[in-house]
């Protein structure tokens, strides 16, 4: 008795693979792409420059001077709610707003009503985006030393 049934060449299953592996590495590619794209970044960078200077509910530089109470608030407000901040500025990726000054030294943001009370930065508050070699996470608070470290809190 012979078997009938439908026969898989060996030359078609060998092009289906080779086809299936190219068109996932071109998913890849495009996919990654779209993550690593340093224009998007730039846009979103200029976009949250813009809005700390020009809206009106987080401005940070009424007049082309830093209002360090707002600046403050930003950080305070960003921390306890990272999600809605980003809302507001309009962006989609991790943001943090941080101040060095001419040296290239961290600048802490003080909270105007107690010196002790500071933020490294306004921002994620992750440990993801540190900014210091002594890994000061951006956007936690942190209560300031008398020489001048800041320690998480």
């Amino acid at each position: 008795m012979r078997r009938t049934g439908q026969a898989w060449s060996t030359d078609l299953i060998i092009g289906v693979l080779i086809f299936l592996i190219g068109a996932g590495v071109i998913l890849s590619l495009l996919a990654s792409k779209e993550q690593d794209d340093p224009a998007s970044l730039r846009i979103e960078s200029e976009v949250i420059a813009t809005k700390l200077v020009t809206q009106e509910d987080i401005r940070i530089a009424p007049s082309n001077q830093l209002d360090m109470a707002a600046l403050y608030a930003l950080a305070a407000n960003t921390t306890e709610d990272y999600g809605r901040t980003r809302d507001r500025l309009d962006i989609q990726n991790e943001f943090c707003i941080y101040l060095q000054d001419e040296e290239g030294n961290l600048v802490f943001i003080q909270d105007p009503t107690d010196p002790t009370q500071s933020y490294a930065g306004a921002g994620s508050g992750s440990g993801e985006l540190n900014l210091t070699a002594q890994a000061i996470p951006c956007g936690l608070p942190c209560e300031m030393k008398p020489d001048g470290t800041c320690t998480v809190s």
